[in-house]
């Protein structure tokens, strides 16, 4: 059994705050996501862990971030898993004459002991009994391209490299990016346009499954006929788009298909609220995150953020984010009428006012026409 993650995202602050002791909480339940997978594939006795990618957040992580992973790979380490990992699109290195942070920290004193095989280029490597060929991400830097050439060049130069792979074998594929028809989070909206894209086609190959990373919905890639592979997703929720989703680890068995169960991962719970409709039912917002969302009017003296944001932390929630657009309301427009202005008088004013097309001329000629008709008749009544 392999069990496979990706998207950690350790040293990430979205939607966070800090604790007592100074510790970002974005950061320590992502932590506690990753040393949770880690223990359950130490229970499971897993052949593997395969880590897909953004294991840091940052290039260059902080001590916080590095702790939790060297956590978790502690515990494979009791259990004598073997861990094989690539870099994602947030950590790869800048350029090839850099390590990354994932090689930085493998060969440290705080990994003593603790050796993941870290694969930064596509090759094949043995990660236990298992034959892992890597497919880690490149960004326009390490293939000599400028951003606008990056996209066509990555796509080239990955399938030369997938061809290459093919050739050893191998029994698993792992790879850090977008395959076209998987459905995305909100990290769509920062890759589009310049992220690659490859079609389920380019991943076919010998091996028995594709281990992938880079979309922070877990899903499986393919068609009904074959699924090739699976994105096992953020381990923890990073955005409010992913506030339905569930984060899991997945643990998979080879064979001819493969099967892949999910294990259910402490991701932080995520609430959104509409500001615009206090008259629906209430969630629970006990631990979350929460966003109050809506559309507010400037001058409406019903609804007070301040108190709304106070009574969410009182029911329980753990950090309230405000997420509203203000709204002025369009002032009616000035007729010109008074109280002392007599009724014909109050007609034209307001007849002069919608000075806009919607009256021709001589229908306003024709409203006080008749105006004075129904004047002189009640009068003379």
């Amino acid at each position: 059994m392999i069990l496979h993650v990706a998207d950690l995202h350790l040293g990430h602050s979205t939607h966070s705050w800090l604790n007592e002791d100074g510790r970002d909480q974005a950061t320590t339940r992502a932590g506690e996501c990753w040393v949770a997978a880690a223990k359950r594939a130490a229970h499971l006795k897993a052949d593997a862990v395969l880590v897909c990618g953004d294991v840091f957040h940052r290039r260059n992580p902080s001590t916080e971030a590095i702790e939790w992973w060297v956590r978790g790979l502690d515990v494979l380490r009791s259990a004598r898993v073997p861990v094989a990992v690539i870099p994602g699109n947030h950590d790869a290195a800048p350029n090839p004459a850099v390590p990354s942070a994932l090689e930085l920290v493998r060969y440290s004193e705080r990994c003593a002991g603790c050796y993941p095989e870290v694969l930064v280029a596509p090759g094949v490597a043995s990660v236990g009994d298992l034959k892992v060929a890597a497919l880690p991400w490149a960004n326009e830097r390490l293939l000599g391209a400028s951003r606008l050439e990056a996209r066509t060049r990555f796509l080239d130069a990955m399938r030369f490299a997938l061809d290459d792979l093919r050739s050893e074998k191998p029994d698993v594929l792992m790879a850090h990016f977008s395959v076209d028809g998987a459905t995305y989070s909100n990290e769509r909206s920062l890759i589009i346009g310049a992220d690659p894209v490859f079609s389920p086609e380019d991943l076919e190959g010998p091996w028995r499954y594709v281990a992938l990373g880079h979309i922070h919905k877990a899903q499986s890639v393919g068609d009904r006929q074959r699924r090739i592979g699976e994105y096992s997703g953020s381990i923890d929720r990073v955005s409010f788009s992913e506030q339905d989703e569930e984060k899991v680890a997945l643990e998979v068995h080879l064979g001819n298909p493969y099967s892949a169960g999910r294990y259910l991962l402490p991701a932080r719970k995520m609430v959104t609220i509409n500001a615009e409709r206090p008259d629906l039912p209430r969630p629970d917002v006990a631990g979350a995150v929460v966003r109050l969302k809506g559309r507010v009017h400037e001058d409406d003296r019903t609804f007070d953020p301040v108190k709304a944001r106070e009574g969410l932390l009182s029911a329980g929630a753990e950090i309230v984010k405000l997420d509203l657009q203000y709204i002025r309301r369009t002032p009616p427009p000035d007729h010109g009428l008074t109280r002392d202005q007599g009724p014909r008088e109050a007609l034209a004013r307001w007849l002069a006012s919608h000075g806009d097309g919607r009256f021709k001329d001589e229908q306003r000629a024709g409203l006080v026409e008749a105006a004075d008709e129904l004047i002189e008749h009640l009068e003379g009544e």
